[in-house]
């Protein structure tokens, strides 16, 4: 199923291939939470697909689309992304694609490679990539998925064509939230902690991170308020997904400095959040809430790396305690 606000993009990817003008490699670059992984499956199945629908998109009933759903091996496919317990794509696994495009389809019209994230692909592994990239062969489509095309090599980007996939408006994306949750959701706080990207509220709503986020912005207020030791709420805070907690935290930070420059509250990222927000706001100085975010950033740069969380936590949350901000009277 073609997402709605995706819908101008397929119609376009459909139209070339229908001139048999479709890329030899793709590059389907946007905000994390649009989709893009979700439309590249479909381009995929489309592609492989032995007797596609009216509009492009794979039937789901012939040999093919069995084997794809199935989630068996699906000899002209392969699909790339960071093994069990890595956060990269190594070059092994790329030049496994170099492998794989050797040759024409099996059983397919058309041989494809996904690989998402992209960006995740080490140095050595770009430079492998781009060898097959330099020299495509027939009857073959990679298709890339990045949030963060910036951090692949120009190289790369510049022999991929790139489509990028926007955040639909928020009309749309509240419309078609509600399709997809309970009635009783909280769809406003979901799209307003997602930034408006449907896709990653959705999944929100799956993981129950709304009561996680709760559980850790409780913490965050005691360790503002320095009722907790920072080398203890380290503790908690490290046993958490670290870039996801950076991101709530980011998001806190930014909306207590838009608070004390005299935002109103649909102005703010954590519209729920805001009566706590006016309190800590007020023992604050803009400048200081504005170094505390730069530091939260800082810190979310280095824990998509290989970092000691607990020490990474000591180093951001003492920068919350009353030494950063006015302790209450």
């Amino acid at each position: 199923m073609i997402l709605p606000w995706h819908r101008a993009l397929w119609e376009r990817l459909m139209a070339q291939r229908a001139q048999q003008r479709l890329p030899h490699a793709l590059l389907f670059a946007g905000p994390a939470g649009v989709g893009k992984l979700e439309l590249a499956q479909a381009l995929m199945g489309a592609l492989v697909c032995l007797a596609p629908s009216a509009d492009g998109q794979h039937c789901g009933a012939c040999r093919s689309c069995r084997l794809l759903a199935s989630g068996d091996k699906h000899w002209d496919v392969l699909q790339v992304a960071p093994e069990d317990g890595s956060k990269v794509i190594t070059v092994d696994q790329i030049r496994a694609v170099a492998e794989f495009v050797t040759g024409g389809p099996q059983q397919a019209p058309t041989k494809v490679v996904l690989i998402a994230p992209a960006e995740r692909m080490n140095v050595n592994a770009a430079n492998s990539l781009l060898k097959t990239l330099e020299e495509p062969t027939p009857h073959t489509v990679l298709i890339l998925v990045s949030a963060s095309p910036s951090r692949m090599p120009a190289t790369v980007r510049s022999r991929c064509q790139r489509y990028d996939v926007a955040l639909p408006s928020g009309e749309v994306a509240r419309a078609w939230l509600q399709t997809q949750l309970e009635p009783d959701a909280h769809v406003d706080v979901l799209l307003a902690l997602s930034g408006g990207a449907p896709c990653a509220a959705r999944e929100l709503a799956a993981t129950g991170a709304l009561a996680l986020r709760q559980k850790m912005f409780a913490s965050f207020v005691e360790v503002w308020r320095g009722q907790v030791p920072v080398v203890d709420a380290a503790a908690v805070w490290s046993k958490q997904e670290t870039e996801q907690v950076l991101i709530w935290l980011d998001a806190w930070l930014v909306d207590l400095a838009r608070i004390k420059s005299g935002a109103v509250e649909r102005q703010l990222q954590n519209p729920d959040l805001t009566g706590e927000m006016v309190s800590l706001a007020h023992d604050a100085e803009l400048a200081t809430l504005i170094t505390m975010e730069m530091r939260t950033r800082e810190a979310l740069r280095h824990a998509r790396g290989q970092v000691n969380a607990q020490l990474l936590w000591e180093d951001v949350l003492s920068t919350f305690t009353p030494r950063g901000a006015r302790a209450p009277a």
